[in-house]
C-alpha cells in the first residue's frame, strides 16, 4: 500500500490533490485540522492511500488497452488494405492520374478489364488529366444503337425472344401500338409462346384493340406456314417461348432481357441467344448495365429501345446517347 499525506485548504481541496497524486481509486485513511506555524492559520491535513495491486492493475489495463488499440488500429489498417485490394485489384498498376478514374468505374458497376482498357485507351489520346466524363463518352460512343420506330417498316419481320419473364410480350405490343398509331401499319401479330397461357390471351386482346391481326401456332412448321401468308404486312411481330434461341434468317431476332437478372445470367443470355438487336426492359425497377457492357459491346448488336414500366405504349423509350449516358452513370445498390 502506498500512503501519502496531503495539506490542504479544505476537504474538497484535499480529495483534489490525492486523486492528482495516488489516482481516483486512492481512499482517505484519516483527517485533522493542524495550524499552519509559516502562516499562523490553520489547514486540513488529510492521510489518504491506495492500494499497490489496484495501481498496477490499472497500470496493466491501461498498457494492455494501448496495446489493443494499436494492435486493432493495425489489424483495421491491414483489413482495409485487404478490402482494397479486392475491390481494385488492378490499382497497384496504374499511375495517380488513372487512379481516381479506375475506381470510379469498378465503383459503377464496371469490369475490371474493361476500365483498364478504357484508361488506356484514353491515355494514349488525352495528355492531361483524364476526367470522369471522358471516360463515359468514350464507352457511349462504343455502344451500337438504333432506333426502329421513326419510320414506317415495309414487309418487316421481327421476333421477341429472351428468357421467360423478360416482358417479351409487353415489349412487342408497345412496339406494335406505336407502329400502328404513329405509322398507320398493317400488323400481323403471330403468338408462338405455348408456355404462358396468361400472356396468350394478353396478346390476342391487344392485338384486336389496336386492329391488328392474331394468328397462334403450335410448331415451327406452322410458323412457317403463317409467314408464307404474311406478305401483304408491314410488320409481322413473333412472341417466342423461353427456349427459342433464334429463329431462320428472314427473321430479325429482338432479344428482350430484364435489368432486374444478375450480371452473370444477362452475360449467358448474351452469349446463348442468336439476336440481331437488344431491348432492356424492367428499367423502374432496376437501372444497372455497367456490368454487362463488355458482353454488349462484344456482340456486336445495337440497342434499341428499353421499358420503364407497364403501360402500353407509354413506358417505351429508344435509345440515344442522352439515355445511354444516363446508363452508364447510374449505379443500383
Amino acid at each position: 500500500m502506498r500512503i501519502k499525506k496531503i495539506a490542504a485548504k479544505n476537504l474538497a481541496e484535499g480529495k483534489q490533490l490525492i486523486k492528482e497524486k495516488l489516482g481516483e481509486d486512492a481512499v482517505i485513511l484519516s483527517t485533522r485540522t493542524v495550524k499552519d506555524d509559516k502562516n499562523n492559520t490553520e489547514i486540513l491535513e488529510i492521510v489518504a492511500a491506495i492500494d499497490n495491486k489496484k495501481e498496477q492493475t490499472k497500470e496493466l489495463i491501461t498498457s494492455n488497452s494501448d496495446s489493443t488499440y494499436s494492435r486493432n488500429s493495425n489489424n483495421n489498417d491491414r483489413l482495409n488494405s485487404i478490402v482494397t485490394q479486392l475491390t481494385y485489384p488492378l490499382l497497384e498498376y496504374l499511375d495517380n492520374n488513372s487512379h481516381i478514374i479506375y475506381k470510379r468505374l469498378i465503383d459503377l458497376g464496371y469490369d475490371d478489364n474493361f476500365a483498364i482498357g478504357i484508361i488506356k485507351e484514353l491515355s494514349r489520346d488525352i495528355e492531361d488529366e483524364i476526367q470522369l466524363d471522358e471516360a463515359l463518352n468514350l464507352i457511349a460512343s462504343k455502344i451500337s444503337h438504333t432506333n426502329l420506330l421513326d419510320k414506317k417498316l415495309s414487309q418487316k419481320i421481327y421476333s421477341f425472344i429472351g428468357p421467360s419473364g423478360s416482358g417479351k410480350t409487353s415489349t412487342l405490343l408497345k412496339f406494335a401500338t406505336i407502329h400502328k398509331i404513329i405509322h398507320s401499319s398493317k400488323i400481323l401479330i403471330i403468338n408462338a409462346n405455348n408456355y404462358n397461357f396468361g400472356d396468350k390471351e394478353v396478346l390476342k386482346a391487344q392485338a384486336k384493340s389496336i386492329e391488328a391481326d392474331y394468328k397462334s401456332v403450335d410448331k415451327i412448321d406452322d410458323l412457317n406456314e403463317s409467314l408464307k401468308k404474311s406478305k401483304g404486312y408491314d410488320l409481322v411481330l413473333i412472341d417466342c417461348d423461353s427456349e427459342v434461341k433464334s429463329l431462320n434468317k428472314q427473321i430479325e431476332n429482338i432479344l428482350v432481357l430484364q435489368t432486374t437478372l444478375s450480371s452473370n445470367y444477362l452475360k449467358r443470355c448474351l452469349n446463348e441467344y442468336n439476336y440481331n438487336y437488344l431491348a432492356l426492359t424492367f428499367i423502374d425497377k432496376h437501372l444497372t448495365i455497367q456490368s454487362t457492357i463488355d458482353s454488349i459491346l462484344d456482340s456486336g448488336k445495337p440497342l434499341v429501345f428499353y421499358s420503364n414500366g407497364g403501360n402500353i405504349p407509354d413506358d417505351f423509350e429508344v435509345f440515344d446517347q442522352s439515355v445511354l449516358m444516363k446508363f452508364l452513370v447510374e449505379n443500383v445498390s
